[in-house]
C-alpha cells in the first residue's frame, strides 16, 4: 500500500502546506465510505490490557466479510507523539518570534516562553488532521469494496489514549475487553513479559507490578466510557470464553452486523480455538503467596469488576 505524502510535523509548520493538503485530500477520498452523517470517521477501536484476549476477539470480528480490519495501527501513541512534536515546533517558533531570553550561560541562550491556549489548541487540531489523513490511507484498500460496512482496529496500547482518540474520532466506537487481572499477571510472569516488552516495574516484584499495570490499563480504558458515552462498550473476557457466540452477537448488533459462517469457522479453528481452560489459569500457575500479593494490591478493584477474592 502506498503511503500518503505526510511530512515531518516540524516541517509542516515552517514549510509549504502542499504535501499536507495533498495527503488530506487523498485521505478524505479514501475514507469517504467510513463517514457518519456528520462527516465523522466511524472506525471501531478494540483495546484492553495486554494478555486479555484482544487478539482473539479482533480476529473473530475481522473474520466477518463486511469488516475492514487494521492490525495495531497504534493511533493513540501516534496522536500523542505527533502532538508533542507539533507543540515543540510551535514553541520553537514562538521563542524565535518573541526572542525572549531568560538566561545567558556559557552554553548559550536559554529561552523561556509560555504558549497560549489558542496555540496549543491549534497544534492539536493539526495533529488530528494528520492522523485522520493517515487513517484514510490505511482504509484506502477497503474504500472501493462495497461489502465493507465497518472499519475495525485492534491496538492494546490505545487503552491509554482516551482523550486523544475520542477527540480525533468523534464518530468512532470504542470497545474494551477486560480479563481477570490474576490471569493477566500469570501470563506476564510466566512469559517474563516485563523484560520482553521492556516495561518498568518501578522496583516492585513482578506480581505487584502486574497488578498495578492491569488496574491502570482497565481504569484508563474506562475513561472512554466517560468521554464517548454510548459509543463505548465493555466485553468481559470470561463471558466471551464461556459464551463466545452470544457475547460476540451482542457486539455485532451494536456494530450493525449479523453473525456469519466465516465467524463460526474461526471460532472453531482460529488460533487453536477457544476453551474455558483459559479461565482462572492463575489457580494452576501462581503460588498462594503470589495470589495474595496480587489481591492485596487491587482487591477492591477486582470486587468492583465482579471477580471474587480470597478464595471465595
Amino acid at each position: 500500500m502506498s503511503k500518503l505524502p505526510i511530512r515531518h510535523p516540524r516541517a509542516l509548520l515552517s514549510g509549504s502546506g502542499r504535501a499536507l493538503s495533498e495527503g488530506l485530500r487523498l485521505g478524505r477520498e479514501a475514507a469517504a465510505r467510513a463517514l457518519d452523517p456528520d462527516g465523522h470517521l466511524t472506525c471501531s477501536f478494540l483495546f484492553g490490557c495486554p494478555r486479555s484476549g484482544t487478539t482473539f476477539l479482533s480476529r473473530l470480528i475481522s473474520a466477518h466479510p463486511a469488516v475492514g480490519y487494521i492490525e495495531e495501527p497504534n493511533f493513540g501513541p501516534l496522536l500523542r507523539n505527533l502532538h508533542e512534536e507539533l507543540i515543540g515546533a510551535v514553541e520553537l517558533k514562538a521563542k524565535m518570534r518573541k526572542k525572549h531570553v531568560s538566561e545567558v550561560s556559557e552554553r548559550g541562550f536559554k529561552f523561556s516562553v509560555e504558549l497560549s491556549r489558542v496555540e496549543r489548541a491549534s497544534a492539536f487540531r493539526e495533529c488530528r488532521r494528520l492522523v485522520r489523513s493517515l487513517m484514510g490511507d490505511l482504509l484506502r484498500e477497503y474504500s472501493e469494496d462495497p461489502k465493507i460496512k465497518v472499519f475495525f482496529t485492534k491496538s492494546p496500547d490505545d487503552t491509554l489514549y482516551a482523550r486523544e482518540l475520542t477527540s480525533c474520532f468523534p464518530g468512532g466506537r470504542f470497545i474494551q475487553i477486560i480479563r481477570d487481572g490474576r490471569d493477566v499477571a500469570s501470563s506476564f510472569v510466566s512469559r517474563n513479559l516485563f523484560k520482553t516488552w521492556k516495561i518498568e516495574m518501578q522496583g516492585k516484584e513482578p506480581i505487584e507490578a502486574a497488578a498495578l499495570l492491569w488496574k491502570q490499563r482497565v481504569m484508563a480504558g474506562r475513561a472512554y466510557g466517560r468521554l464517548a458515552g454510548d459509543r463505548y462498550r465493555e466485553v468481559i473476557y470470561e463471558d466471551f470464553v464461556r459464551q463466545p457466540r452470544e457475547t460476540s452477537q451482542a457486539l455485532l448488533d451494536w456494530l450493525g452486523l449479523e453473525w456469519t459462517n466465516e465467524m463460526d469457522t474461526f471460532l472453531e479453528h482460529g488460533m487453536g480455538g477457544l476453551t474455558t481452560d483459559r479461565i482462572a489459569v492463575y489457580k494452576r500457575t501462581l503460588t498462594e503467596e503470589q495470589v495474595e500479593l496480587f489481591e492485596t494490591q487491587v482487591a477492591d478493584f477486582l470486587t468492583d469488576l465482579g471477580y471474587s477474592v480470597g478464595g471465595s
